[in-house]
């Protein structure tokens, strides 16, 4: 049986890669457990081998040979199918660690993504905001502009039509005037008429009398 540090080495860096493959293969642990107990130095590992080998399904059992393995020589040849597997493993291994690191770098792209999107998501909200309170400003300036130009209309509108008034008054008062003076010379012509009427009546009297002793 062979000793020493090199083979112990090399025997402890078989045992850890097995370990390792044993990790990420529940059934490789099944099918290889006894050997893997049997590798291992500490007391009882040869107790837990056999009891892991009595759970081993006998059709797998009888792949090692007549001797189920408990020979050098079956171990020998257990072992080379042992690392043939091991490398299969192995490559297994790096493939999932090839697979996790794109899969990685994809979630940081992606993040890169999310927060590239959410800083021109900002931008654009504080834009929007914004435009809005300069809509807002330009509304109320506009409004301010609208109101005083329609109070100024307002104020034209009624010097207007206080001038208007006026003017109409001015004018209502010089045509009362006017049938004013009308009235009082129509009534100066009456009265001249009435003495006209008067002087005649008059005269007519006297004419009467004057006309009435000679007629006796």
């Amino acid at each position: 049986m062979k000793s020493g540090p090199s083979y112990e080495s090399r025997r402890a860096e078989a045992l850890g890669k097995l370990l390792e493959i044993a990790k990420y293969d529940k059934e490789f642990f099944i099918k290889y457990a006894d050997i893997l107990y049997r590798n291992m130095d500490f007391d009882g590992a040869e107790d837990m081998a056999s009891r892991a080998r009595a759970g081993i399904p006998p059709a797998i059992l009888a792949a090692s040979g007549p001797t189920n393995g408990d020979t050098a020589g079956n171990d020998k040849a257990m072992a080379a199918q042992l690392q043939q597997q091991l490398q299969q493993k192995q490559q297994v291994i790096q493939q999932l660690q090839q697979e996790k690191a794109a899969d990685i770098a994809k979630i940081q792209e992606q993040g890169k993504l999310d927060l590239t999107k959410l800083q021109l998501e900002h931008a654009h909200q504080k834009e929007m905001e914004q435009i809005k309170t300069g809509g807002k400003d330009a509304n109320i300036q506009t409004k301010g502009s609208v109101d005083a130009s329609l109070e100024s209309l307002r104020s034209q509108g009624r010097d207007q039509n206080i001038q208007t008034k006026g003017a109409v008054d001015v004018g209502l008062i010089d045509k009362q005037s006017q049938e004013d003076a009308k009235l009082t010379m129509l009534d100066g012509q009456i009265d001249t008429f009435h003495l006209g009427l008067d002087h005649d009546h008059q005269t007519t009297q006297t004419e009467r009398r004057e006309l009435s002793p000679r007629s006796i």
